[in-house]
């Protein structure tokens, strides 16, 4: 299986050039020289297979990150707008200070933002990022 590597300054995304399908494999890898990704990675669980992954609040405020950002295709932020709901909606007990602290590393007014968000998502409202 060959995999392509798309290194942006940041981010690292590696994934199989010819496969389209829904079950393509995909691995992200963030670098901590980006203020967002440092504090995510300061925000990390360990699985059984002790593989250090995001916490929930890290994952949804890195997809938050992606539907308001401005480089990516519209295509791509509805995508991100649907993950962003299922993550916030797997969970009822979010960590507001996590959130917070990192979604303002966003820009400044990040976190009302996302908390706005947040409640719309949890009160079935539609949201438009």
């Amino acid at each position: 299986m060959q995999r392509s590597l798309n290194d942006k300054n940041h981010h690292i995304t590696f994934d199989d050039r010819n496969d389209t399908s829904v079950n393509s494999e995909r691995i992200d890898l963030i670098k901590d020289g980006f203020p967002l990704f440092k504090l995510v990675l300061k925000n990390i669980q360990a699985t059984k297979e002790n593989i250090k992954i995001p916490v929930l609040e890290a994952a949804i405020v890195l997809k938050f990150a992606a539907c308001i950002s401005p480089n990516r295709p519209v295509e791509d932020k509805l995508v991100d707008q649907a993950d962003l709901i299922q993550l916030i909606k797997s969970e009822n007990k979010l960590n507001k200070i996590i959130l917070s602290t990192l979604s303002e590393t966003i820009y400044t007014g990040g976190s009302n933002e996302l908390m706005q968000v947040i409640e719309d998502v949890l009160n079935n409202k539609t949201i438009n990022l």
